[in-house]
């Protein structure tokens, strides 16, 4: 039984250090936004803005078909009627209620992915393989205590909190987009035309960044 506790911890390692530690031809150990190291990878400006954008656009979508008429005046004020689709009401209620980037604590790290697809909602392939084999009765030593298997990750509890932080800072331009430029999508409007530039400028190197017109979307 000891043997096969010792043989399963082995594999454990195995399984993070193949996934984890993949080559990659763009990885560099010494950049946060590329590193092979778990400890020192951090999500890229490109990452979060996606992931901002994507959630933002969800929660819009998810009230796109709400028709109701607002009305607003008390007693002999005069009353005030909008659509809710068009209010900023709507804009608010999505960004604040709950925080969108809330929804940034739903995403796991899939180390066996490339790119911004590392980021994911639902298990990773490594972490589903290791509940599979505790599930099986096998003793599976990750060195934390099981109950924390699957809390947010170090990554993405980090992009959680710069999701708050581009929420802040480009509010106005947010709230432009949504009463100016819907036309238009967020990725483009707020990460590949100001956000993304601006990380750069501040930031320096900054590998997922392209102009748009060299890749067929931000990240």
């Amino acid at each position: 039984m000891l043997s096969r506790s010792i043989l399963v911890s082995c594999l454990c390692v195995l399984l993070f250090n193949e996934l984890a530690f993949c080559e990659d031809d763009d990885e560099d150990d010494d950049d946060p936004y590329t590193s092979r190291d778990p400890s020192k990878r951090e999500p890229s400006p490109c990452e979060v803005c996606k992931f901002f954008a994507t959630e933002l656009k969800t929660r819009l979508k998810e009230t796109g078909k709400n028709r109701e008429i607002i009305e607003t005046g008390h007693g002999l004020e005069k009353k005030k009627r909008f659509a809710y689709l068009t209010s900023e009401l709507r804009l608010t209620e999505a960004l604040q209620d709950p925080h969108v980037c809330d929804k940034i604590l739903q995403y796991n790290v899939h180390a066996e992915r490339k790119g911004s697809n590392r980021y994911a909602k639902g298990m990773s392939e490594t972490m589903s393989t290791l509940h599979g084999l505790r599930n099986k009765g096998v003793k599976v030593e990750l060195g934390i205590p099981e109950e924390m298997w699957d809390q947010p990750s170090a990554e993405v509890t980090k992009m959680q909190r710069s999701c708050y932080k581009l929420a802040e800072d480009y509010e106005e331009l947010i709230e432009d987009w949504y009463f100016h430029h819907q036309d238009k999508d967020l990725m483009n409007f707020l990460c590949a035309d100001k956000f993304l530039p601006d990380k750069k400028f501040s930031a320096g190197k900054l590998h997922e960044y392209k102009p748009r017109s060299q890749q067929p979307s931000v990240c």
